[in-house]
């Protein structure tokens, strides 16, 4: 049987403007789209419940995100590690993911497309972790969301 890993990968878009956003948002879904296929390529069944779970949920509503997240941290629980894809930064959902992956001693790796050779350009090697410039930032957040368990 396959390992199921989690895909971390960012979603919300960032821009001055609604069409930046969206752009940011499209562009992100392909990146995450692009994270799978490695996944699957490496012999793994990832999930990205960030591309699921927001075809039927409004990520700009607060209460729809914290099901999408709570629904995908239970699957989560259930899997054997998590990829963080750093391409594109870590946002403060993935930071969220990576902080519970932590929580139930998952592996992480973390992982790029920058690095791959170009006979494979299409598959992501394993990276250090980045730094991540919003930290402090992302940690205040977090303290925000609650966590299914809280409950």
């Amino acid at each position: 049987m396959s390992k199921l890993i989690i895909v971390e990968s960012p979603y919300a878009g960032r821009g001055a403007d609604q069409a930046e956003c969206a752009y940011d948002i499209a562009l992100n879904a392909r990146y995450a789209q692009r994270a799978l296929f490695d996944a699957l390529a490496h012999g793994y069944a990832p999930f990205a419940s960030h591309l699921l779970y927001t075809q039927v949920l409004d990520d700009t509503v607060a209460s729809e995100r914290e099901w999408g997240i709570n629904a995908g941290l239970a699957l989560a629980e259930r899997a054997d590690e998590t990829w963080v894809y750093v391409d594109r930064g870590i946002s403060q959902g993935m930071t969220y993911g990576i902080k519970h992956a932590q929580e139930c001693g998952r592996v992480i790796q973390y992982r790029t497309f920058k690095s791959a050779s170009p006979e494979h350009r299409s598959l992501s090697v394993p990276c250090e972790k980045p730094d991540n410039p919003h930290r402090e930032e992302v940690l205040a957040i977090l303290d925000t969301i609650k966590f299914r368990e809280e409950e």
